[in-house]
């Protein structure tokens, strides 16, 4: 049902999206200490490193995205989601 759902609304942009769904996933399923805060979130999960493997399969998919409802569709997750990580982990090293 995943697949199918990833080939469904993102159409050719639905690897890199898969992928980036898949990657948030894991992270979020990784075992974690009982009281979760900003710092092993941005140390342990979000790490550099993963930031920027999520970042190559956004460029990914906004390259493959090909119709106007792709691109509409790739988009609304790059605002509602991604680009919320990024501004979390901006902040978090700009505290730091």
């Amino acid at each position: 049902m995943i697949d199918e759902f990833f080939v469904r609304y993102y159409g050719n942009a639905s690897t890199p999206m898969k992928k980036v769904y898949e990657t948030i996933e894991k992270i979020y399923a990784a075992p974690a200490p009982s009281h979760q805060n900003e710092q092993y979130a941005w140390t342990r999960l979000g790490t550099e490193k993963t930031m920027a493997k999520l970042d190559t399969l956004m460029n990914e998919a906004r390259m493959a995205a090909q119709t106007k409802v792709e691109k509409q569709r790739v988009a609304l997750f790059d605002k509602g989601i991604w680009r919320y990580m990024l501004a979390g982990r901006k902040a978090y090293l700009d505290r730091k």
